[in-house]
This record gives C-alpha cells, sequence and structure tokens, in this order.
C-alpha cells in the first residue's frame, strides 16, 4: 500500500510538472502573437507614412498638377459671373 502511494504521488507530480511546462509554452506562445500583430500594425502604420511622404514629394516636385483644379474652378466663376 505504502508503494502505491508513492507512485501516484509521483504520478501527480509528474502531471503537475507537465501542466506548468504547457502553461510556460502557452505564455510563450501569447507573447508571440502579440509581438506579431504588433509588427503587422508597425509595418502596417510604416507603409501609410511612406505613402504620404510620396504625395508630399510629388507635391513638392510637381508631379501632381494642382493647377488644373484652380483653372476649372476660374471658368465656372467666370460662367456664373456670365462672361
Amino acid at each position: 500500500m505504502g508503494d502505491q502511494e508513492e507512485v501516484s504521488r509521483m504520478s501527480s507530480c509528474n502531471l503537475n510538472q507537465f501542466g506548468v511546462r504547457l502553461e510556460i509554452k502557452l505564455d510563450e506562445f501569447k507573447t508571440k502573437i502579440i509581438k506579431w500583430v504588433a509588427g503587422l500594425l508597425l509595418v502596417q502604420s510604416g507603409l501609410v507614412i511612406v505613402a504620404l511622404f510620396a504625395m508630399f514629394c510629388m507635391f513638392l516636385t510637381g508631379s501632381v498638377n494642382w493647377d488644373s483644379h484652380k483653372n476649372a474652378r476660374v471658368i465656372l466663376e467666370l460662367r456664373a459671373n456670365g462672361s
């Protein structure tokens, strides 16, 4: 009877150790997922910043023709005035 109690205590210890190991692995998995999601968000915000910077550079170099909007507005104002 004493041997059976010892065996059952050993098996409960092993189960407990495996439970602790499993919890540690789950925590590592959670941190990996959180880091992965944070990395994706950083990449996405970085792409938005790059796109805005590219638009700003195009505006500075004159690649975007902003005058066409002004010309259209002037023509509409002239027509509204009856000229």
